[in-house]
């Protein structure tokens, strides 16, 4: 219902300072890409770009790229600010990658410079750079619903986010309060070890299933507790926790 005329892509969660649909959750309209990369003089695809191939640092979770090319730049231009040669000011589903090999939210860029850092290179997360593409090319963004922030527990909708990077987070410092774990995990957990079950698992799930519970158990956590834990949390949020849709997680 949101994608109605000269509406690209619609959402119920929200990035600044530009207003981009955060993911996931996206409702895409197919009918309107011909119409962007006429408009852009050349391919975009709903996928991460960044200006240059990855280096020796390690990419976000092993993910690919598609680089950045002339057309791009230049309808870029058009929608964003630079504060660098090919460095855009800080923005929802920017990352940038600093040269200790760390990959972190572009609106942290001002800590990291005065700690010492340098940013060696940004990364346009999946589906933000089609975004603004769609935008250099006259199309809306819209949000068929509002929820403040991009992490929500609600009855209408639940994201936990960061599934694909939590892990990183140091075991001891989540055991010792410094990091909490992150809903992301408790999701992850359960749902990997439900999915592991299946005889026909890949062998890359079971490899991940096995170092995820190893890094729980040094962070003094086991799947009961993830359970108990995360059925309160969406208790709480006012989810209701007896549909079967959520038995997959919680039992």
């Amino acid at each position: 219902d949101g994608l109605e005329p000269g509406v690209a892509v619609s959402g119920p969660l929200s990035y600044g300072p530009i207003p981009l649909a955060a993911p996931p959750f996206l409702a895409l309209d197919p009918r309107v890409r011909p119409d962007i990369e006429r408009a852009i003089g050349g391919t975009v695809t709903p996928a991460a770009y960044s200006y240059t191939a990855p280096g020796p640092e390690k990419e976000i979770d092993g993910a690919m790229v598609r680089l950045i090319e002339p057309h791009h730049e230049r309808a870029l231009a058009r929608v964003v600010a630079l504060e660098g040669p090919r460095l855009p000011f800080p923005q929802g589903g920017l990352v940038d990658v600093l040269d200790d090999g760390r990959e972190v939210r572009s609106h942290e860029r001002y800590h990291h410079l005065q700690n010492g850092n340098e940013v060696i290179r940004v990364v346009f997360d999946g589906l933000m750079f089609y975004q603004l593409m769609a935008l250099a090319a006259g199309l809306r963004i819209a949000h068929f619903h509002s929820f403040p922030g991009t992490k929500v527990f609600a009855p209408q909708l639940v994201h936990a986010g960061g599934i694909s990077y939590w892990h990183r987070l140091r075991p001891s410092e989540i055991a010792a309060g410094i990091n909490e774990l992150p809903w992301a995990a408790h999701v992850d957990a359960l749902l990997l070890e439900e999915f592991n079950r299946r005889a026909d698992v890949p062998a890359s799930y079971r490899t991940r299933g096995t170092r995820l519970t190893a890094n729980l158990r040094r962070s003094m956590v086991d799947m009961a507790g993830l359970r108990d834990e995360l059925r309160a949390k969406l208790d709480s949020s006012g989810v209701d926790v007896t549909d079967p849709r959520w038995a997959v997680v919680l039992g």
